[in-house]
């Protein structure tokens, strides 16, 4: 924090997170801390959150426009097959276990 100042915080977390995503999480932060008063890191989180969630949001529209165009033409355990190899393009990347864990959700109620 501008003017040398350290703070640690412990906050819960999602059990299923592996220490190597843990570390990305505290260097991410840390970079965007760095330099910031705590209202000026506040800020800049709720403007990260918001392009995330912009990001998500066109992520999970393209691929629930996908499943719909799937589901006119192909049996219902087919259609999941589909969707999954789609998923594994770069641009479902940063998503994809969001998007597989949705489309579990699918497949389940199928």
């Amino acid at each position: 924090m501008r003017g040398g100042w350290v703070q640690h915080r412990l906050i819960e977390g999602e059990p299923d997170l592996t220490g190597e995503e843990l570390e990305k999480f505290s260097a991410y932060l840390n970079e965007l801390a760095e330099g910031r008063t705590l209202l000026q890191l506040r800020a800049r989180i709720l403007d990260e959150l918001g392009k995330e969630k912009a990001r998500y949001d066109r992520v999970l529209g393209r691929a629930l426009t996908m499943s719909a165009r799937a589901l006119t033409d192909a049996a219902p355990g087919e259609v999941f097959s589909r969707a999954r190899q789609h998923l594994e393009q770069p641009e479902f990347a940063a998503d994809v276990h969001r998007l597989k864990r949705i489309l579990r959700a699918f497949e389940r109620r199928a």
